[in-house]
């Protein structure tokens, strides 16, 4: 509490408006005979002092008295209008390192990844389609071990089961894509063509039989065999 004098007593722990008009008074007389100006700042000083000391419910109204014996309003911080602007911390030499790090495990990871080295390799189309369907299908079991768990601990699974629903379905679309390619391209691996290339070799060989000696047969099929080595390959490569 204030005391009847000028002064406020050091032993008291309050500061009440008494003590502030008093603290106010005691600058103004020390600054008197300062310009107005040097005095105005000094008052503003002393009251920024006081403001600083005290807590939020005990500070200075303007002109130094309370709204009760006419003083104006309490003084305060008003916020600007709209969302604070968040303040981004810069990055430290750390921060730094680890991103170096993980973007050098990144690239790393999407150069061995199959579907970048499929259309790295400019793999044909079944291949390509092949190894996009293996992807997906790894997918859509990640998706069906998270339903799993999910269920285990009561969470919901809609959202889960709807997203492995279309990865299924794009498995389909894959498949029935690589059906179409299919039926318009030649295997030269499948056991058909494998049929075919007998059939072909037979029906040479039986021909030559009629015409040729066993000697002149032997020459002819050696050197048929020297050609058609790798003839699966030769023939992928016109075909493409």
């Amino acid at each position: 509490m204030g005391t009847d004098s000028n002064h406020p007593d050091p032993t008291d722990p309050i500061v009440d408006d008494v003590d502030l008009d008093a603290l106010i008074d005691e600058v103004s007389g020390e600054s008197g005979d300062a310009p107005p100006q040097e005095q105005e700042q000094g008052e503003v000083a002393a009251v920024s002092n006081v403001v600083n000391l005290l807590p939020v419910h005990a500070a200075p109204y303007t002109q130094g008295r309370p709204r009760a014996e006419g003083g104006g309003d309490a003084l305060k911080v008003q916020r600007r209008v709209g969302r604070p602007r968040k303040v981004e911390r810069m990055p430290t030499t750390s921060d730094l390192e680890y991103h170096a790090q993980i973007t050098e495990q990144k690239a790393k990871f999407v150069e061995a990844d199959s579907v970048v080295q499929a259309a790295v390799a400019k793999a044909d189309p079944m291949a390509m389609l092949a190894v996009i369907k293996t992807e997906v299908a790894k997918e859509s079991a990640a998706l069906h071990f998270q339903r799993i768990e999910n269920e285990k601990y009561g969470k919901d699974t809609a959202q889960v089961s709807t997203r492995r629903i279309d990865a299924l379905k794009k498995i389909a679309d894959i498949e029935l894509e690589i059906k179409k390619l299919g039926g318009s391209q030649i295997d030269v691996n499948s056991e058909q063509m494998q049929r075919v290339f007998k059939f072909f070799v037979e029906t040479v060989r039986a021909i030559l039989e009629e015409n040729l000696s066993v000697e002149q047969l032997d020459l002819v099929f050696n050197r048929l065999q020297t050609e058609f080595e790798g003839w699966q390959e030769k023939i992928a490569a016109v075909l493409r």
